[in-house]
């Protein structure tokens, strides 16, 4: 289990290329083929499309047998709620 968001104490990068490279070089780092669980991790410190669009490319990772599940996390309840309602009604599958 690993998570993408957060680099460093006050800085967070969501970007979709940014988070297909930390992914992948999770998998290296871990000596594995695949993760089992991904974290949009933080998501109250973003824009709450930056963080579907997170979603999405790790759902992309999905598809190809790079990771078996996305979620999301964060210390705000309404935050997490609207954000995985979010990405349900756009990728048609709950994180």
């Amino acid at each position: 289990m690993t998570k993408v968001g957060r680099i460093a104490a006050l800085e967070f990068n969501y970007d979709p290329e940014w988070i297909r490279f930390s992914m992948n070089t999770s998998i290296e780092r871990f000596k594995t083929s695949y993760l089992d669980v991904v974290f949009c991790h933080d998501i109250e410190y973003v824009a709450d499309g930056d963080a579907v669009v997170a979603a999405g490319v790790l759902f992309d990772m999905v598809k190809n047998g790079k990771i078996d599940n996305v979620g999301v996390s964060g210390y705000t309840l309404d935050k997490i709620v609207r954000v995985a309602n979010l990405v349900r009604v756009n990728y048609s599958t709950p994180p």
